[in-house]
């Protein structure tokens, strides 16, 4: 989802003088992928260490993501900026979740 994504040309986004249509949509996708990402890990580890690895691999992925896009030849550029609003997305994505998840010592697939 979050390559498909990087590959729409960056002229189709409108434009906004605040904060760009372009920062929200990475925001948004980064939120969804935070979620999927400790929806997955919480069932491995701690709900600390959940979140920590959420945070580190969602920041990661971003960086790819931005990096990918900065190979792009349609419209399409590397930004730091971008990174920042896909990193704010998984740290809320990770709050959220943290709160949301019980306090468990460990969470385990039964299986």
């Amino acid at each position: 989802m979050v390559f498909a994504l990087s590959t729409i040309p960056g002229n189709r986004f409108p434009e906004s003088k605040i904060w760009t249509f372009d920062k929200l949509i990475h925001f948004g996708e980064y939120v969804v992928l935070g979620g999927l990402l400790f929806c997955y890990f919480q069932k491995k580890v701690t709900k600390l260490k959940t979140t920590i690895f959420t945070i580190i691999l969602g920041s990661f992925v971003g960086g790819v993501d931005e990096l990918y896009q900065g190979l792009m030849p349609f419209g399409r550029d590397m930004s730091f900026y971008d990174w920042c609003a896909d990193f704010l997305g998984i740290v809320v994505a990770s709050a959220i979740f943290y709160q949301i998840f019980p306090k468990r010592k460990y969470f385990k697939q039964q299986f």
